[in-house]
């Protein structure tokens, strides 16, 4: 949520609680995108001076790399970053 809206709007982590008292209901939808759709903030909400916080990604991008070799965490987007700029750097 923070690359899409270029840290405007801040996505909560996922965390799952359970107890031995009652069952466990759970109800989930993901939209997930195609593996080569790029994800970017609209140019709308990029700030004035047309700086971006994230580089643009694919989807497949980010999940290889929270797939292989991240958990999701308050770190992910900052992690996910350097590593998307290194391995951009690498095959450039």
């Amino acid at each position: 949520m923070w690359a899409l809206s270029n840290r405007k709007y801040k996505s909560c982590l996922h965390r799952v609680s359970v107890n031995s008292l009652s069952p466990r209901l759970s109800l989930v939808f993901f939209l997930c995108p195609n593996g080569d759709r790029e994800l970017k903030a609209p140019q709308e909400l990029v700030e004035k001076d047309g700086k971006k916080e994230y580089p643009d990604f694919t989807w497949g991008e980010f999940l290889q790399f929270t797939q292989k070799n991240h958990r999701a965490d308050e770190n992910t987007l900052q992690l996910f970053t350097k590593w998307l700029l290194t391995s951009k750097n690498r095959n450039a």
